[in-house]
């Protein structure tokens, strides 16, 4: 591979929805393939992966220390955040859905989950209606925002954690 040649493994299509859902989905299957640590080399390289810059751009806008977080640096955090001191008990596909069961540390079930069907292109994402199971009464999404559900779930590309109270 040539000097300027992009690897295949590259984050960075200038979607930072589509950055943000690759990290996060990165981070869960490293987890429930028994991946111990897992270190994202990648957080101020703004040509690939940007998680930090220095300034504030598009998809660039939390700030932190001389520069800005980005939306897949805040959606590390989250990932971070879900399975810290939580136990994963097990990850399946059923179709292009993806769940994952967890055990947080207070013994409360929750899930992660989201569908490879669908994408994010220009700041929207495409959904579908998942019927979450009636012992979830919320949702976090990858900004932290936290959601009632009602019956159902939009899910997409990006994953969501269904908790229950």
């Amino acid at each position: 591979m040539g000097v300027n040649q992009p690897l295949a493994t590259e984050v960075n299509d200038g979607d930072p929805d589509l950055e943000a859902a690759f990290l996060a989905r990165f981070e869960v299957m490293a987890w429930a393939s028994g991946l111990a640590r897992s270190y994202w080399y990648q957080w101020d390289n703004s040509g690939h992966g940007t998680l930090w810059n220095p300034f504030s751009i598009s998809g660039c806008t939390v700030p932190f220390t001389s520069g800005y977080i980005c939306e897949p640096g805040v959606a590390n955090q989250q990932v971070y955040d879900w399975m810290e001191r939580s136990t994963l008990t097990s990850c399946s596909a059923s179709g292009t859905t993806w769940i994952c069961g967890l055990t947080e540390s207070s013994g409360t079930q929750a899930e992660i989950v989201w569908d490879t069907s669908q994408t994010c292109s220009q700041g929207s994402c495409s959904s579908l209606a998942y019927t979450a199971p009636p012992i979830y009464s919320s949702y976090r999404d990858l900004t932290g925002a936290s959601h009632p559900i009602s019956g159902t779930v939009p899910i997409g590309i990006k994953p969501v954690l269904l908790e229950a109270q």
